[in-house]
């Protein structure tokens, strides 16, 4: 977000700047800086633009994240041709000269000489990015097919909210056979209780208000996804079929079933 303000700033700093100069000198120095900047600017909101494109948990996850990125950088890009030329021209009023501190003289005093090194002989680094490049392309054949995996706690949470004058003793007392009534139903495999406000104090509630947790059992299908990926389908598609096949399909406006059924009898 920085560098196009940057940019302009030191071709900016590039010219002498008298008191008489300043103005059209950054007002020259900006239009120089426009192509070059809207480039870079277009190649990194392109690299985010595939992240608007998500749908489902990864969708809900990094699309707002990708919004900002790029609503950050056409912001930066406008202030950079807009108020960072105004500013310059307002506080440098004399000629400004570039020169090298102390910390980058250093770092070329061990830069340099390194770098000498690799040309006269560039095998040695050939050879270790060679290595680098196949350990991450063998790291990344052990990584999971899913973007963001299916967070599925298999919990339901319950709140149990009582008349505001109900004391803690009589709150447990309740919530006890609310917790005896809920374990009779066989699709349940626990049930217990928080009553109050917790330690850390995250989740502030009266004492009369409790959350039930209802541990159900559930049922653990594992997809292969090395024999899904051999047979031409993704993980979607194989869970589409399995919620169909156990919970049916939603079903949808009135006419498109219509259409549909018209469909199958024609």
């Amino acid at each position: 977000m920085i560098e196009p303000p940057r940019q302009v700033l030191e071709n900016a700093f590039g010219r002498a700047l008298s008191l008489n100069e300043r103005l059209d000198t950054v007002t020259t120095s900006a239009q120089e800086m426009v192509r070059p900047t809207v480039y870079g600017q277009g190649i990194i909101i392109l690299a985010y633009v595939p992240l608007l494109t998500f749908t489902g948990v990864e969708g809900k996850t990094f699309m707002p994240m990708a919004m900002t990125v790029i609503i950050a950088l056409a912001s930066a890009f406008v202030l950079s041709l807009t108020f960072v030329p105004a500013a310059i021209a307002i506080a440098v009023t004399g000629p400004v000269q570039e020169k090298e501190n102390a910390l980058v003289r250093g770092l070329k005093t061990i830069y340099r000489p390194a770098l000498q090194q690799v040309i006269r002989s560039p095998l040695p680094v050939i050879i270790c990015a060679a290595l680098l490049f196949a350990g991450a392309a063998l790291l990344f054949m052990q990584l999971g097919q899913e973007f963001t995996p299916t967070l599925d706690e298999k919990n339901i949470v319950m709140e149990v909210k009582r008349i505001p004058s109900t004391s803690l003793t009589q709150s447990q007392t309740m919530q006890l056979a609310n917790e005896k009534m809920a374990g009779r139903f066989p699709q349940v495999a626990f049930v217990f209780s928080r009553t109050g406000t917790p330690d850390l104090a995250a989740d502030p509630m009266p004492p009369s208000a409790s959350d039930k947790v209802t541990g159900l059992p559930v049922l653990e299908i594992k997809i292969d996804k090395s024999e899904i990926a051999r047979r031409g389908l993704s993980l979607s598609d194989v869970q589409d079929v399995i919620g169909i096949a156990i919970g049916g399909r939603t079903a949808g406006p009135l006419s498109a079933f219509r259409r549909d059924r018209t469909q199958q009898a024609a």
